[in-house]
């Protein structure tokens, strides 16, 4: 299903559920760094042909690349890098290689967005490796949008023949901070504030991975006292993490938490009920 853009950040998920019987999913995945060594591509494959055999929406909420071994990036290392990229045009082949990849998958991705590797790479060289990316999987018939860093998307539900409208706003933002303690659960309370639309936050960039329901009091449209679920996700990664060198251990970085996150949203009444289940 295509995203309908309202801005160049806002973006709507339209969905008709049939039945009360009918389900819609959801994968929200981040920080794949596909062309790392360190990617684990056997376990991301898992994940999109479950995706693609549930017929589910993915978003890929940044840093879909690695891309640290441009001249004076002090963050790569030989160590790290997939042999068959050692290339003159080195942003070319890992795009080239991400893009095949992804083609088997390419009518269930709905949204790719930029992480902190992807603008680095729009910093230094000018290169928008996300935009090239959905360009050429466009080209083979997809309708992905290329997000930015953060970002909406509207799902909108709707029970067919009987209306039940529920509209579900989810803020995607790549993530900021280290969180080496807190595993960026402090920030829960700041996206609440920043953005108090929201029913679904979801987070990436610290390769941690949790989730936390928040249940707050809120007012109906006849203002009647009612309670709403705020689903804050933070993404894992796909990037496992060198134990002895490189930029991660020297950082002093935790051992990630691989894989992402599963939503399902089902008609319940005049509602609707949402479950998150964790891709492992």
């Amino acid at each position: 299903m295509t995203l309908i853009t309202r801005d160049r950040d806002i973006h709507i998920l339209d969905w008709t559920f049939e039945n009360n019987s009918d389900e819609k999913h959801i994968y929200l995945l981040s920080d794949i760094h596909f062309d790392s060594s360190k990617c684990d591509r056997r376990l991301l494959k898992k994940h999109l042909e479950q995706a693609k055999a549930e017929n589910a929406q993915i978003l890929i909420l940044g840093d879909a690349y690695d891309l640290m071994h441009m001249p004076k990036d002090p963050r790569g290392t030989y160590g790290t890098m997939r042999p068959e990229l050692l290339a003159t045009a080195y942003i070319d082949e890992c795009i080239n290689e991400l893009v095949n990849f992804l083609k088997p998958y390419k009518d269930n991705i709905a949204l790719i967005s930029q992480g902190n590797h992807e603008t680095n790479i729009i910093k230094r060289h000018g290169v928008d490796p996300i935009q090239r990316t959905v360009g050429a999987l466009n080209a083979e018939g997809a309708s992905i949008v290329a997000g930015y860093y953060a970002g909406w998307v509207i799902i909108k539900c709707n029970k067919k023949g009987q209306g039940s409208r529920r509209s579900y706003p989810l803020h995607y933002h790549h993530g900021y901070g280290g969180g080496k303690r807190s595993k960026g659960s402090l920030n829960v309370d700041i996206d609440m504030k920043d953005y108090p639309d929201a029913k679904i936050l979801a987070r990436g960039h610290t390769h941690h991975k949790w989730y936390f329901p928040v249940t707050r009091d809120v007012l109906t449209s006849t203002f009647k006292h009612a309670q709403e679920v705020v689903h804050v996700l933070q993404t894992g990664s796909y990037k496992k993490k060198d134990r002895s060198m490189g930029w991660e251990v020297e950082k002093a970085f935790a051992t990630p938490t691989l894989g992402g996150w599963k939503m399902t949203f089902k008609a319940h009444n005049h509602s609707y009920k949402i479950t998150v289940t964790e891709l492992n």
